[in-house]
């Protein structure tokens, strides 16, 4: 195996591991918003995750110019992934059912016309309805460890570009590496402190 193959083997195993964090993790749900931003959560999670698919696709076009995965391909075959995970993507954010548990700070009259609240009659107060956990949702160890190994990744590959593979366009791949070995980092710090209730998600997601 050549260093071309490993450097696409990479590249595609990242991007395919980044898109299924991104759908398996529940903080892409929630509506809340950050205090410090005012931005919902599930607003901030996607902008990282299009930011992280965008930078894998300019990955794959530039490291294409090098070396195509395979001799006889069209120049642009590219564009098939990104309307493929593009258009997922897309549709997992419009189309996901979001939540902000605030039940306990809602009047008892409009508890009932909310379908996540239940009105308490032993204490008489609205509170937050149980909801089963949805099985795309994996448990925290498991993003965990998903997360490390997108971060292992993308340390080779950034390696393989850096030390390496050094030119022009290479500069180029390992900048992208290294941003998105930031965003990564990120995103593990927060599901390592992962707390349901910061998010307004139910206490057993």
């Amino acid at each position: 195996m050549n260093i071309n193959t490993v450097r696409w083997i990479l590249i595609i195993f990242g991007l395919i591991l980044n898109i299924i964090n991104y759908t398996i993790s529940p903080y892409r749900v929630s509506i809340k918003k950050n205090t410090l931003i005012n931005i919902s959560y599930k607003n901030i999670f996607f902008i990282i995750y299009i930011l992280l698919f965008i930078f894998d696709m300019i990955y794959i076009i530039l490291l294409n110019k090098i070396h195509k995965p395979i001799i006889n391909i069209p120049n642009i075959w590219w564009i098939a992934i990104m309307i493929i995970f593009g258009i997922y993507l897309i549709n997992l954010y419009i189309n996901s059912n979001y939540y902000n548990l605030d039940c306990d700070k809602t009047s008892l009259n409009k508890c009932y016309y909310k379908p996540e609240c239940i009105v308490d009659t032993t204490i008489n107060r609205c509170e937050n309805k149980f909801i089963t956990k949805p099985s795309i949702f994996l448990g925290n160890n498991i993003r965990s460890a998903i997360n490390t190994i997108i971060i292992l990744v993308f340390i080779i590959s950034y390696y393989f570009e850096y030390y390496i593979n050094k030119n022009e366009i290479t500069n180029k791949l390992s900048l992208i590496r290294m941003l998105s070995i930031i965003l990564i980092i990120y995103i593990t710090i927060v599901n390592l402190n992962y707390i349901p209730c910061k998010y307004g998600l139910p206490a057993n997601w």
